[in-house]
């Protein structure tokens, strides 16, 4: 059995009104980092934090949701394709070079092409908190939706 798998650009924007997207809806993933599901349940615990915190606002809610989630799913989106790439080179004197690249890593020498493997995107990937980061930085997020964070407010005493 074949199957196509497509890359797809990044969406201008994970919601609409009070509709939101989440999952693959909003960033669909390659299969090379496994992070699929994963990146759908973020998606869901902070959309959980965000409507809990803001549950009269759900207009403000959904906009942080997309602030704290939308940066994150589209590097790791990225990423999988980097691997895609990184794994799928023609035989050559590129993938020897990669070939090369993965051993040394694998000593503790250097990047790791294959992401997969990388032990900072390994740590990256798997031990970010991000519902807990949502609630620690609540404050900021809700502060950068109402327009009202420290930057904003220095960008509108600049202009004057």
């Amino acid at each position: 059995m074949e199957w196509t798998l497509n890359s797809h650009r990044s969406l201008p924007s994970w919601h609409q009104n009070k509709v939101v997207l989440v999952g693959d809806a909003s960033h669909p993933m390659l299969p090379y980092l496994a992070q699929g599901a994963a990146q759908a349940i973020e998606d869901a615990g902070v959309l959980q934090v965000v409507l809990n915190k803001s549950s009269t606002d759900i207009g403000l809610a959904i906009k942080i949701y997309e602030q704290v989630r939308k940066a994150r799913g589209e590097a790791v989106q990225a990423s999988a394709s980097e691997v895609r790439t990184a794994l799928h080179l023609p035989d050559d004197l590129e993938q020897r070079e990669r070939d090369n690249k993965i051993r040394l890593a694998g000593q503790g020498k250097g990047d790791n092409p294959d992401l997969w493997a990388d032990k900072d995107m390994q740590q990256w990937l798997w031990s970010t908190d991000i519902m807990k980061e949502t609630l620690l930085k609540w404050p900021e997020w809700r502060a950068r939706a109402k327009g009202t964070h420290l930057s904003s407010l220095n960008a509108v005493a600049y202009s004057w």
